[in-house]
This record gives structure tokens, C-alpha cells and sequence, in this order.
């Protein structure tokens, strides 16, 4: 009894570093913190402003064309149609893979529209250049090709971009003996024209890469050949590099009736219409007009009418080059 006295005099003794002055009890009203009003407030600010600021900045920082309205305001070259943009699995030939697609569709009405620049003239010799590379210049001469030669005239296309031929890449075929071995001499018209499953289309190749593109441009034998292939065909195609790069399509532009710049929506700077523009109003190229590719389709385009499904075409239609 004496030690458990002693014990209770020493807890007793024992005073404690802190003590609970009052009980803690909840607001009747709401917690202090955090404040979920405020908190949502400030997301909502943020949520409104931050896409808008950004997608301001991004449209006032885009220097690109962004549409045919753009287009037209900045230069006074004709258009002579537009191209839509469009994942289509297969060649490059779309509009014989995709006759009902609305890129065929589109390629159908440059080709209508081209007879306000053509008239009854045959044959007719159309150039196609762009001011950059990854414009689609290739892409739509091709096209383009196709499109004149499905109406029955007989149509030749040129690789005469010696530089970085892309023409028989499209195709899917070598880039054998071309242009620039018959400008060399060391071919003739008959080992470089070259046929393809379609009707009335005729493919040459650009050849081997010669080390003075420019300069072999530059000889006689380049309109000797225009010349021979006016004797057989309609339509002349001539695909050709970048003007805004390499002088390449100045070169050959005095062998075309007609003058193709194609314009890439959204990805062709604003400024290449001043480049445009001065080959226009200097008439350096003369005929001269401008094709806006890669369009982005509105979402009720066609309504439904233009037919996109794989299944309907029964298979992808193989392409085939051989000797004319």
C-alpha cells in the first residue's frame, strides 16, 4: 500500500508539456479550408482562357495557307480547282483506283476547267512545279494525267525532275532509262516511253541523275523531244522541281502552253504567294495558274454521294509498266 501511495504521488507530480485548452468542434456552416468554391472558380478561368489563348496564339503564329478563301486573297492567279485531302490506301493513281472518290471527282473538274485555258488547242503541253518540296506536284500531275487520258486522248507524263525523281516511285516501278539519258544521246524515244495498264497513259521515266541537271536542260535535244511526243500525243505532262528551289522549271517553261502551281493547303507558306505572284504580273510563265491540294473536307462533304468504302471497287486495280 506504501509503494502504490508512492506511485500515485509521482504520477501526480508529473505535470504534461501540453494540455487541451478546448475541443475541437466542426463549423456548422462549412471547413475553412480548403475552399471548393474558389477552387472551382479557378479551373473554370482556366479552363475558358487557356484554350483560347493557345488557340489564338497558334492561328496568329500560322503562317501557312488555310484555305482557298486565303488563297484568292493573296494572289490574282487563276485557281483552277482544288484537291481534297484524303487517306487512300494503294498507288498513286487514285482516280482510276477510286473513280467515285472525291478526289476523282475533283480531278474532273480541273480537268473541265481546263478548257478555259486550252480552248481546241492540241496538243497541249502542261508544266507542273510548286515552290517547295512535299507540295503534291507529283502527286497531281499523275492524277492529272489519268484523269485526260480516261476521257480517251492520248497522254504522256515526264519525269523531268532529275534531282529527285519521285514519278516512278509512285508507280512502283525502276527509274531505268529516262529523259535524261535520251538529252545525253544515249537513248531514243522508242527505249524510254513506256506504257501503263491504263489506256491512252504513257510514262517517262527521269533517269539516271545526271551531275548538271540545269545545264542539260538547256540542250537542243530536250524540245526535240517535246516536239516527237506532240506528233503522238495530246496531252503532255511535265513534272518538274520546286521553282522556289532550283531554276529546273524556268528552263523548260517556254515548252508549255500551260503553267500548273500547286499550292498545299496548310502546309505552303503565305510568303510563296509573293513568288507567285511576280511570275504572274512579269509574266515569266505565261497561262500560268495555281491547284490548292490537300483540302480538308468539311464533315457533310457529298452528303454520302462519292463512294469511299474498299469494298465496293473488288480489289485495287495492279499497275503495269512495260515498253510502248
Amino acid at each position: 500500500m506504501e509503494k502504490r501511495s508512492s506511485a500515485a504521488i509521482t504520477m501526480s507530480s508529473n505535470t504534461a508539456d501540453c494540455k487541451v485548452i478546448e475541443p475541437a468542434m466542426l463549423n456548422p456552416l462549412h471547413p475553412i479550408s480548403p475552399n471548393r468554391k474558389m477552387i472551382y472558380m479557378i479551373a473554370i478561368i482556366i479552363g475558358i482562357f487557356m484554350p483560347l489563348v493557345f488557340f489564338t496564339g497558334k492561328d496568329f503564329l500560322n503562317d501557312t495557307i488555310r484555305g482557298k478563301d486565303e488563297l484568292e486573297s493573296g494572289t490574282q492567279v487563276p485557281i483552277i480547282g482544288s484537291v481534297p485531302k484524303m487517306m487512300i490506301e494503294g498507288s498513286g493513281l487514285v482516280v482510276f483506283e477510286r473513280p467515285k472518290s472525291a478526289i476523282a471527282e475533283a480531278f474532273r473538274m480541273i480537268r473541265s476547267n481546263l478548257s478555259f485555258f486550252q480552248g481546241n488547242k492540241y496538243p497541249f503541253v502542261i508544266l507542273i512545279t510548286s515552290s517547295v518540296a512535299k507540295e503534291g506536284k507529283t502527286y497531281c500531275a499523275l492524277n492529272l494525267a489519268s484523269i485526260l487520258a480516261s476521257s480517251g486522248k492520248k497522254t504522256v507524263i515526264l519525269g523531268f525532275d532529275l534531282r529527285k525523281p519521285q514519278l516512278h516511285n509512285y508507280l512502283g516501278v525502276e527509274n531505268g532509262k529516262g529523259i535524261s539519258n535520251y538529252i545525253a544521246g544515249r537513248a531514243e524515244i522508242d527505249d524510254i516511253l513506256l506504257s501503263t495498264a491504263e489506256k491512252n497513259l504513257y510514262l517517262i521515266n527521269s533517269g539516271a541523275i545526271p551531275p548538271n541537271p540545269a545545264e542539260l536542260l538547256m540542250e537542243d535535244r530536250t524540245k526535240q523531244l517535246i516536239q516527237k511526243l506532240k506528233e503522238r500525243f495530246d496531252y503532255i505532262i511535265m513534272d518538274t522541281p520546286p521553282v522556289g528551289i532550283v531554276t529546273d522549271a524556268l528552263i523548260l517553261k517556254d515548252e508549255a502552253d500551260m503553267n500548273l502551281f500547286v499550292v498545299r493547303q496548310n502546309y505552303s507558306k503565305r510568303e510563296f504567294l509573293n513568288n507567285i505572284n511576280d511570275l504572274y504580273t512579269s509574266n515569266r510563265m505565261k497561262n500560268l495558274s495555281v491547284l490548292l491540294n490537300d483540302v480538308e473536307l468539311k464533315s457533310n462533304y457529298g452528303y454520302g454521294y462519292y463512294e469511299e468504302d474498299n469494298s465496293s471497287l473488288g480489289g485495287k486495280i495492279r499497275k503495269k509498266v512495260t515498253k510502248a
